[in-house]
């Protein structure tokens, strides 16, 4: 399975991340980044490393999504470790307000998505 399949298949089972909160920092996702815990992980031809199992993919906003592909690729054997810190430095840079908007106008997307494709399917 490709790169892109391999995406496209973790939009087809959770649909786009653009539904989820980022894991780190709770904003609005844009992103399924592939976790690293895949035993036999595949690589693309350009070299990223990724996995065929949609279950190790997590959500993360984009500015997240770069400070946990950096911090991979400083260190792919000890990032495990710092991913805690980061994850706490994500959510402590985001205001509860903030948050609170975005997973309001998440979930009113959420519902339009949801409203489109059962539709779609129905007919």
């Amino acid at each position: 399975m490709s790169y892109s399949a391999a995406h496209a298949r973790v939009r087809r089972y959770f649909g786009p991340a653009s539904l989820w909160p980022c894991q780190w920092c709770g904003l609005t996702a844009s992103d399924n980044a592939y976790d690293h815990t895949d035993p036999s992980p595949q690589i693309s031809p350009a070299g990223l490393t990724y996995s065929d199992d949609p279950n190790r993919y997590i959500t993360l906003c984009r500015s997240c999504h770069q400070v946990y592909d950096a911090t991979h690729a400083q260190d792919s054997e000890g990032f495990r470790p710092a991913i805690p810190r980061l994850e706490r430095a994500a959510w402590d840079r985001v205001s509860v307000e903030k948050r609170s908007v975005e997973k309001r106008q998440r979930e009113a997307h959420r519902r339009a998505f949801l409203l489109f494709h059962s539709q779609k399917h129905s007919k």
